[in-house]
């Protein structure tokens, strides 16, 4: 089951969420599930290669809406991230909110990103707050939209993006080079 949402102009749009895990904080994978977890239906996690695997299935076992897939082996993000998108076009989903394994979504997000989703839309991103760098991305208005242009990407990131299954097929998918 995925969370169903009302996107642009009152269409449904329907999301999932993916979270790349490589040797997580443990309790900091917590706080991201159970952030994530009251948003949205289904969480798809690839892990690559972590050492702490049996941490997270542990973890994950109290999560009736986690799909789990362990790669045994570091192939990249990139690959990880494909690997999400793969899950997200294979159970006929529109638009896959990517998350890092210590990315805590805020309440309401997803909703709040949702309301932009259009077939012309590629990505959707939220202001970020990188706690460690103390980082944030420019506009930090709460009610602020702006557009970005490929050609003027800087402030938007993979995590905490609502990203479209159909852009990402269209341009071939993430680089695993």
């Amino acid at each position: 089951m995925v969370v169903t949402s009302l996107g642009y102009e009152g269409s449904h749009v329907r999301l999932c969420a993916g979270i790349v895990s490589y040797h997580p904080d443990i309790p900091r994978l917590r706080q991201n599930l159970e952030a994530i977890c009251s948003q949205i239906d289904k969480i798809f996690i690839i892990d690559n290669g972590s050492l702490n695997v049996d941490a997270i299935q542990a973890l994950i076992r109290g999560y009736t809406n986690v799909e789990f897939s362990c790669l045994h082996k570091n192939f990249g993000i990139a690959f990880a991230l494909n690997r999400l998108m793969e899950a997200a076009q294979k159970n006929d989903i529109q638009y896959m909110l990517l998350l890092d394994q210590d990315s805590v979504a805020g309440e309401d997000m997803v909703m709040k990103l949702a309301q932009y989703c259009s077939p012309s839309v590629g990505i959707v991103s939220p202001v970020i707050l990188d706690r460690n760098k103390n980082f944030m991305t420019k506009d930090t208005s709460v009610n602020s939209v702006i557009e970005v242009s490929a050609a003027a990407r800087k402030g938007v990131i993979t995590s905490g993006a609502l990203t479209s299954v159909d852009a990402w097929k269209l341009v071939g998918g993430f680089d695993e080079t």
